[in-house]
């Protein structure tokens, strides 16, 4: 009976391991079981091999051990607070990211025991509605999502573009640092990106102070020395905080309040003129 049970149990979390193609930005839970409540002291890692360092999430005993956690998934990942005592070892990774695609290892291992390791692949897609970017002229800044995978790349260089602008260029990072010799002036002392973002792969672009003509499609491409390039569109529109209906129906608004206070005024004198 146990052995038709572990049977069972195994036959169904592979049926959630198939097909896991998530959005970015949303949620997920990677699944795993073992039967660690039967192990002596057992430890759970999930892991990326493809990663430096690999580890994404660990679960001991006395709790999380997050200590070697890869920082892409810092304040990103839980696992249930009984998992241990339950044998549920899944993975609740949030905020996903497209650089969050890989294949995830749930490794349990016992005091003395043979470990136990499980495979999950995991494919986030782009979002469809994180492709419209909108909002009001005057606003502090914007954040431009884009997120590649450029700590695998050698020698990444990333440029935020506009197709309509010339030159066209609105940011360049390379691994020295900005290189902004032949970035389009208007958007001087605008942009920046994360320090590291080479490093961890969020190629996020700040636009600070905006504009109505900060509107259009910008275009984030991430290269590597070789030639392979991976490119992403984000449109951007920028909106009138007051349209101009609502700019001309307040002038008339304030003509016709001046014209009534001035009529009451020569009323008023006429009046005091007449009776005097």
């Amino acid at each position: 009976m146990k052995m038709f049970v572990v049977f069972v149990t195994l036959v169904h979390v592979s049926q959630h391991a198939s097909a896991v193609e998530p959005y970015e930005g949303e949620e997920f839970v990677l699944p795993c079981e073992y039967q660690t409540f039967e192990m002596k002291d057992p430890t759970v890692v999930w892991s990326r091999d493809d990663l430096d360092p690999p580890t994404v999430h660990q679960r001991q005993q006395e709790g999380d051990e997050l200590t070697y956690q890869n920082q892409l998934y810092s304040g990103r990942t839980s696992m249930m607070p009984d998992a241990l005592k339950t044998g549920d070892l899944s993975l609740k990774l949030t905020k996903l990211r497209l650089s969050d695609s890989g294949t995830y290892t749930c490794t349990a291992t016992a005091l003395g025991g043979q470990p136990g390791v499980r495979n999950i692949p995991l494919k986030v897609k782009v979002s469809q509605h994180a492709s419209a970017v909108e909002l009001y002229e005057g606003e502090e800044f914007v954040l431009l999502p884009c997120e590649f995978q450029t700590f695998e790349m050698k020698d990444p260089t990333v440029v935020w573009s506009r197709d309509d602008l010339n030159p066209p260029t609105v940011h360049q990072r390379q691994q020295e640092g900005d290189e902004l010799t032949y970035q389009n002036q208007f958007y001087s002392g605008r942009t920046s990106m994360m320090p590291d973002a080479l490093k961890t792969g969020d190629l996020s672009l700040k636009l600070t102070k905006l504009q109505l003509s900060d509107s259009g499609t910008y275009t984030c491409t991430a290269r590597e020395l070789g030639g392979r390039r991976r490119v992403r569109n984000i449109p951007l529109k920028v909106k009138e905080r007051f349209p101009y209906w609502s700019k001309v129906l307040l002038v008339l608004v304030v003509l016709l309040a001046v014209g009534l206070v001035a009529g009451g005024l020569l009323v008023h004198f006429r009046h005091y003129f007449m009776s005097g």
